[in-house]
């Protein structure tokens, strides 16, 4: 929770997900939020030191008719290319009697 223009500190909450998680829904309570002002809430998923996605809103209003419960919508980052990287086919586009189809 990023305060806008106050001179509060962000808010930060670490929620550790399990690596066979199906959850579509993660929850962070703050409940020690002081109301009022504007407020923008993000959440960071990494892996590893990898930042594998991100959800963000704008700055709202910091009030209970705006933060009771706020829906955010993830953004997956590919994964980084590195000299270990490496590319196989597992398929190839061919075409046979004019339609495409995967061989």
């Amino acid at each position: 929770m990023i305060y806008q223009d106050q001179k509060r500190p962000t808010v930060t909450q670490t929620v550790p997900v399990p690596n066979d998680s199906t959850a579509r829904v993660l929850e962070a309570v703050f409940a020690n939020n002081t109301l009022g002002g504007n407020v923008k809430l993000e959440a960071d998923f990494y892996i590893n030191d990898w930042l594998a996605g991100k959800a963000t809103t704008g700055y709202m209003p910091n009030d209970d008719d705006h933060l009771a419960a706020v829906t955010m919508y993830l953004v997956e980052y590919p994964v980084p290319l590195t000299d270990k990287s490496v590319y196989a086919h597992a398929r190839i586009l061919t075409c046979i009697n004019g339609s495409y189809g995967w061989t």
